[in-house]
């Protein structure tokens, strides 16, 4: 396995731990905007396709999200694996020698990975019916279209995913990691088993505490960017039928609020299934043959704290007691072409919001470490996706709060300014917890000290 770095690569090793330098490969970034990029057109093309063929059912509509799903999915891994083969620097396949080593030893690992993969999958199935959060028999509840993917392969799945350990596990073999996931569920056994029937310590080994770390990150992203996914895919959909009619018919507009609307949300809804779509991908495709597994995993309390109150069904705690303006609330103001200022603000920040995730391509997750995206807008600052979400929210939602105050709405502006705070705060802490996890790594150093700004350049 070589590990010779190019340009585009980057070192992963922690100070400290040097006695793996020499054994771990670079993951390689530079490219993953273009697969980024390659996985939006297909997102585009896939539910051009649908909208062609949308006198369907709602389960129908469904399973052709999930074909579609697969589709995006498997032509960004394509496109990731030809980056890395293209690579002279490394080998792709590392084949286990099944005539040379112990053929015992390989069946143990795989046996050992599939029992885990079963059990993982089991555990999963048990808490998402059993936890009232997700309303496990309430298809019509916020995470029913998930769920009825679970449904439908609550048998195929696991059979499928003993068949790919296998195949990962011979072709894809690494010495100092044979069983690279689910068998890491293991130590949770001796744990407890530690705990409660011996009086001697345990201590989770560092491999086994980034895996488990990273099932728990599949469990919670997965059926949320999944919804948003469905959401966003039904409101493209519908947009792009709205194109067609205009395209057929011409646009008739009445006047120019009624245009304002409409831009609007043909521009969200084109940004925002950009985004969702690119980042599901990032948590359904993580895996040794694309070589976007999780290198390291958040390790503070506040850090998953501060990253899982911004989306559902956290968020909705702190929504209780303070509130937000709507993200539309300017589209209530009278004077149509102030309407349009707080359209280009709003469609500005989340193209640039958007287009921080097609960077990472299939590398997207949330509180883990893949690789340092240092081009686009993080060749500029290090935090663009966090900055241009609470300029936006402060450009077009303050000024509505402070229309209420001066309508006489006193407690409401309060309630909806402190509001705007708290969510900001959650977000700097975000990027405070961020690189107190990244800055380990000697390539994220190097990015800090390229890139100086957080979250405007030459500001702060």
């Amino acid at each position: 396995m070589g590990n010779k770095k190019t340009k585009t690569e980057h070192s992963f090793n922690k100070k400290g731990d040097q006695s793996n330098q020499n054994k771990k490969f670079s993951p390689l970034t530079g490219h993953s905007v273009y697969v980024g990029l390659i996985g939006l057109f297909v997102l585009i093309l896939v539910q051009y396709f649908t909208y062609k063929n949308m006198n369907v059912s709602h389960a129908q509509f469904l399973v052709r999200q999930f074909y579609n799903i697969i589709i995006v999915g498997l032509v960004m891994g394509a496109c990731e694996i030809f980056f890395w083969v293209k690579s002279k620097d490394y080998q792709y396949f590392n084949v286990f020698d099944l005539k040379n080593n112990d053929m015992k030893v390989f069946f143990s690992n795989w046996a050992k990975e599939s029992l885990g993969v079963l059990f993982f999958l089991s555990l999963t199935y048990f808490f998402y019916r059993m936890m009232p959060t997700f309303k496990f028999d309430k298809p019509e509840e916020f995470y029913g279209s998930f769920f009825f993917f679970i449904n439908g392969l609550v048998y195929i799945f696991p059979a499928f995913m003993v068949v790919y350990t296998f195949f990962t596990l011979l072709f894809h073999h690494d010495e100092d990691n044979p069983t690279p996931y689910y068998s890491s569920m293991s130590s949770i056994f001796v744990y407890f088993y530690h705990q409660l029937l011996t009086e001697e310590s345990f201590t989770f080994p560092k491999k086994d505490l980034i895996n488990l770390r990273s099932i728990i990150v599949k469990f919670f992203f997965i059926p949320t960017m999944f919804v948003f996914f469905i959401s966003q895919s039904k409101s493209f959909v519908m947009n792009l039928s709205f194109l067609g009619n205009i395209s057929q018919n011409g646009y008739h507009v009445q006047n120019l609020a009624q245009f304002n609307l409409d831009f609007l949300n043909v521009c969200q809804s084109f940004l925002f299934y950009t985004d969702v779509g690119v980042g599901l991908m990032g948590y359904l495709f993580a895996c040794r043959w694309f070589k976007n597994t999780n290198l390291s995993i958040e390790p503070t309390m506040l850090g998953w704290v501060v990253t899982l109150l911004c989306y559902p069904p956290f968020r909705e705690l702190y929504g209780k007691f303070f509130n937000t303006p709507s993200d539309k609330a300017f589209l209530q103001f009278e004077t149509s072409w102030i309407v349009l200022i707080f359209i280009f603000f709003a469609l500005s920040s989340i193209v640039i919001y958007s287009l921080s995730t097609v960077y990472f391509g299939i590398r997207f997750s949330n509180l883990t470490y893949r690789g340092v995206i240092d081009k686009g807008p993080y060749s500029l600052v290090r935090h663009p996706a966090y900055a241009s979400k609470n300029i936006s929210w402060w450009l077009v939602m303050f000024p509505y709060a402070l229309f209420s105050f001066l309508g006489g709405q006193y407690q409401l502006a309060i309630f909806q300014c402190i509001g705007l705070m708290m969510i900001s705060l959650l977000y700097y802490f975000r990027a405070i917890t961020e690189e107190n996890h990244l800055k380990e790594f000697e390539d994220y150093q190097s990015y800090m000290e390229k890139v100086r700004y957080r979250f405007i350049p030459y500001v702060i």
